[in-house]
């Protein structure tokens, strides 16, 4: 393994690695650190994360597409985090995976500026509340195979989200969205985003955080698509935009409950175009 001078440690190789960290009194300690190569899962079954469209606003250069077999993901290089993340949800992408906690600058990005895990250490202590890495799509949902955990845990896929938030209604979204997919044989195209700022983890102008984040869920039943969708009676749509603030842990996050017209009025976002015209207007 090999230790930046802000004490990030990445994996080189396969095997065990030591690792002694000293504190500023002296007090010394080692820990050995087990590194293995991520592996993809064989068997989870990835639809098109895109099925119902992609979204598009009036400015397609802060949208560069990274497409992966987890999810698809918009990010803005003005902004250092994602403007979306779209992926599909099914009861394949479970799996006995623990997450990885391995925050990395995607590879697909190379062209940017990249960061670390470590330009989020003390954002808390700055910003005055808790900030989490948050992912807009859940680590959780992506434990059917080694890699494709280590995937959700790329910066194209994380905000700088308030932990009342993460950990409070956006969490227990994420719980009931999941169980649809893991306990009630439904498929979910889901698209999760961040809008607006509240300034800059640190102040340091490099990685935007966002004043709302937002949800919109399609729910079918297991393995349908968007050639399935017919009739209003063929589907579910929840959609949800919540405060990225501290104080709201304990708030039900049915009560951020809204509309695709209104998440799209937010984010600038067309949001499920490729539904039948008819449709798309009732349903939204």
């Amino acid at each position: 393994a090999s230790v930046d001078a802000r004490g990030v440690v990445r994996a080189l190789g396969v095997g065990a690695a030591i690792v002694r960290a000293t504190a500023e009194d002296g007090t010394t300690a080692t820990y050995t650190v087990q590194t293995r190569e991520a592996a993809a899962s064989t068997s989870a079954s990835y639809a098109n994360h895109l099925e119902f469209g992609t979204p598009v606003d009036g400015n397609a250069a802060d949208d560069i597409l990274v497409v992966r077999s987890e999810f698809v993901s918009s990010w803005n290089p003005a902004r250092g985090i994602p403007n979306w993340v779209a992926y599909n949800l099914e009861a394949t992408h479970f799996g006995a995976e623990d997450r990885c906690d391995c925050f990395t600058f995607d590879p697909e990005l190379s062209a940017y500026t990249p960061y670390t895990t470590a330009d989020y250490t003390g954002a808390g202590a700055v910003a005055g509340y808790g900030i989490d890495r948050g992912h807009l799509a859940r680590s959780f949902d992506r434990t059917a195979g080694s890699l494709d955990n280590a995937r959700s845990f790329y910066f194209s896929n994380i905000i700088p989200q308030a932990s009342d938030n993460n950990q409070g209604p956006w969490a227990a979204m994420e719980n009931y969205l999941g169980d649809l997919a893991r306990f009630s044989d439904r498929e979910l195209f889901i698209i999760a985003g961040a809008s607006g700022s509240k300034g800059t983890v640190k102040n340091e102008g490099r990685i935007t955080i966002p004043a709302t984040v937002w949800k919109v869920a399609v729910i079918l039943p297991r393995n349908a698509g968007l050639a399935d969708v017919t009739s209003l009676d063929d589907v579910e749509i929840i959609a949800a935009i919540l405060p990225n603030d501290a104080g709201i842990r304990n708030v039900d996050w049915n009560t951020y409950r809204t509309t695709v017209d209104a998440v799209e009025a937010l984010s600038g976002y067309d949001l499920l175009a490729l539904l039948r015209d008819d449709l798309e207007i009732a349903l939204e």
